[in-house]
């Protein structure tokens, strides 16, 4: 992983219409058991950054992992490594280049085959923006 990661918003009109600020307790109570701590935290610190820097930046590796309590670890197998590999996993991120990434300043939807990752206690999307239990 290079010192610096180019980071850009990946437009997407239905997400960015029907999807859910990654700040939201909706993304929170929905794919927190998804994505896990590390990925959500990424996510919103982007979502922040994003706020700054509506057109992209420049994300240095060190310090965000710094920021993020993860520790300065680079290389392939580090921790925000892996949580930026999960973002794109999970459809939230993906390579635009050469050390850019593109990820959704909108998370949609829980998808229903993530459902069973939540906890009971959590209840169930029934449709966008709506919960149940």
């Amino acid at each position: 992983m290079t010192t610096t990661i180019t980071v850009r918003p990946w437009p997407d009109p239905v997400i960015d219409t029907l999807g859910f600020d990654p700040r939201s307790a909706y993304v929170e109570t929905f794919w927190l058991p998804t994505l896990g701590p590390t990925s959500l935290l990424l996510l919103r610190h982007l979502a922040t950054r994003f706020d700054e820097h509506p057109d992209g930046l420049e994300l240095p590796v060190s310090d965000t992992s710094q920021a993020l309590g993860v520790g300065a670890r680079e290389g392939p197998s580090s921790p925000l490594r892996r949580s930026l590999d999960r973002l794109g996993q999970f459809g939230l991120a993906c390579s635009a280049g050469p050390d850019t990434l593109a990820v959704r300043r909108r998370v949609p939807p829980v998808n229903r085959r993530h459902v069973h990752r939540l906890p009971p206690t959590s209840g169930r999307p029934t449709t966008a923006g709506s919960t149940t239990g």
